[in-house]
């Protein structure tokens, strides 16, 4: 088994992770490759920093890449919603997940 699979922070990336490729798979066309990518791309780069935080002796850059790509997520998400590819409920799903992560995040970086 990996060494960052039992990380409760791993799993709850990779559920969102989950989630974004999910969602983005319903995204009309115009935005499938634009905007449905790039929330792709950040999910990944986030979890790819999860996994190098939790092998690293100096965590903090990693988990400071882990935040700024949580946070660009975050703004692509909000783009999303106020361009009406995604509901005001997946909206919310979405934002919930995010905002746990974020916390473990910044609770990491303070341990």
């Amino acid at each position: 088994m990996s060494r960052y699979a039992h990380l409760i922070i791993f799993q709850k990336a990779y559920d969102l992770t989950l989630r974004f490729f999910r969602e983005t798979h319903e995204f009309p066309r115009e935005h499938k490759f634009s905007l449905g990518q790039q929330m792709k791309d950040a999910c990944l780069a986030m979890l790819d920093a999860i996994i190098e935080a939790n092998a690293a002796v100096d965590k903090k850059p990693a988990l400071e890449r882990a935040s700024a790509c949580l946070e660009r997520l975050r703004v692509y998400t909000r783009l999303a919603y106020d361009l009406k590819v995604i509901g005001m409920k997946k909206y919310e799903v979405l934002s919930k997940h995010s905002d746990e992560i974020g916390r473990m995040i910044g609770g990491w970086m303070k341990s």
